[in-house]
């Protein structure tokens, strides 16, 4: 009985809700470039994955610049002040999106020769690409706002038309880049629309109950303006946007130096072990999306009950993710070929070193929420510059000395420089995770 109480009181939390809209998340577009890659050809899923990889850059600038320092810095608003807050946060969002808007027109009129070949379908790319954005940023709002219901509503919406659309255009033997392009683009609109119900719908208790308590001041208003909100997320967001644009680089080195030295073949079980633990991405989304907004109130309180936060909701988590790791390396050999045939058998090694590295990084996210949580965004910067620079450094002899298991050698060593350092600068706080 107390089994299923427990059980229950999980289902009913927002944690469950959470990890239910990443797990779909991960889980339906990992099946959707599956269906993807096997149904177009080779030159066409190229371009389909380079939108992706430029998708994920602007998205790692706009959480650099927006969504993560509102992750921490909306504990510290007070009702009145986080109404304001959030009608400033959107129109800096829509400023983004123009901005973005205004960047394809551009491209569109220089018509570079290297864009040639994608000119007929170019306005639906920024369809899709400003569509992700925009539902992201919603997204992350109402689970910061403690509304992941929404969120996972949300996210269904847009999964389920353009998934069923997937379907229909495979089975008419229409699933081509351009109609794919499309209907992934345009799948985000009622998405889009969801998500803007619901935060209306927050919004407006939120006025309600400004109205309720009477908090209306002239100073609240003036320190969450426009201007004012650009200033302060450009103040906290200047060396996050720094680091993101160094991840998005540092973590691609290690797998182009692969592709260069050892060939396509290498290259390809690389990227297929990598979307085989894509899927963890599950637990370390929620990390981002649910406990940075939770341990930045809990900051608010003390740097004491901070730690111990975050020691509990580690050991908690470390429970889920230690079985799937024990798994994924006994059966290393059965889970690669199932994943790609029977000719990736050989590289299934690969998948127990990268055990290794997913359990490092998960060990290594509590360092990294304090030093965000903190607003230690110079550190944190300064942590992926050293990462960078050794990628950078290391990459060709590593990867020529060790194969491929060089990559997965140097991206443990990257994970070891970003959590010691990031761990001295905690310990010179006086702000210590373990004993």
């Amino acid at each position: 009985m107390i089994a299923v109480k427990h059980i229950v009181k999980f289902y009913k939390s927002n944690q469950f809700w959470v990890l239910a809209d990443q797990l779909l998340a991960s889980g339906a577009a990992f099946l959707i470039t599956i269906i993807i890659a096997r149904t177009l050809p080779v030159a066409d899923f190229g371009w389909y994955a380079s939108v992706v990889l430029f998708q994920l850059l602007l998205l790692a600038i706009q959480n650099a610049v927006l969504t993560s320092p509102y992750q921490v810095l909306q504990a510290s608003y007070n009702t009145e002040e986080k109404y304001n807050y959030l009608k400033a946060l959107f129109k800096v969002e829509s400023v983004l999106l123009l901005c973005i808007g205004l960047l394809a027109l551009l491209f569109f009129i220089v018509a570079p020769v290297w864009l040639q070949p994608f000119m007929e379908r170019f306005w639906w790319v920024a369809v899709l690409v400003c569509g992700y954005l925009l539902q992201d940023f919603l997204r992350r709002v109402l689970i910061t706002e403690s509304k992941p219901i929404a969120s996972f509503l949300t996210n269904t919406v847009y999964y389920v038309i353009g998934g069923c659309s997937l379907l229909y255009l495979h089975g008419i033997n229409a699933l081509t880049l351009t109609n794919i392009i499309c209907v992934l683009g345009f799948s985000y609109l009622p998405s889009v629309f969801v998500a803007v119900y619901f935060i209306s719908q927050f919004n407006s208790s939120i006025k309600d109950e400004r109205i309720a308590t009477q908090q209306c001041q002239t100073g609240a208003k003036e320190l969450v303006s426009f201007k004012s909100t650009v200033r302060l997320h450009m103040h906290h967001g200047k060396w996050l946007l720094l680091t993101a644009i160094l991840q998005w680089w540092a973590g691609n080195v290690f797998f182009v130096a692969a592709g260069v030295l050892l060939g396509v073949e290498a290259f390809g079980a690389l990227r297929l072990a990598q979307n085989i633990f894509g899927l963890l991405n599950v637990l370390f989304q929620a990390f981002e999306n649910y406990i940075v907004p939770n341990a930045a109130r809990v900051y608010q309180q003390s740097a004491t009950l901070l730690s111990g936060y975050l020691k509990t909701i580690s050991k908690k988590s470390v429970l889920l993710l230690l079985p799937i790791l024990v798994v994924l390396f006994v059966l290393a050999q059965q889970v690669f070929t199932l994943a790609g045939g029977a000719q990736y058998a050989s590289y299934y090694s690969l998948i127990q070193v990268m055990c290794g590295l997913y359990l490092l990084i998960f060990l290594g996210y509590p360092v990294r929420i304090a030093i965000r949580v903190m607003l230690l965004n110079k550190a944190f910067f300064i942590g992926y510059v050293t990462s960078t620079v050794f990628s950078m450094l290391a990459a060709r002899p590593m990867v020529a000395w060790l194969g491929i298991n060089g990559v997965v050698a140097g991206l443990l060593i990257n994970q070891v420089l970003l959590i010691g350092y990031w761990l001295y600068v905690l310990k010179q706080k006086n702000f210590v995770l373990w004993k």
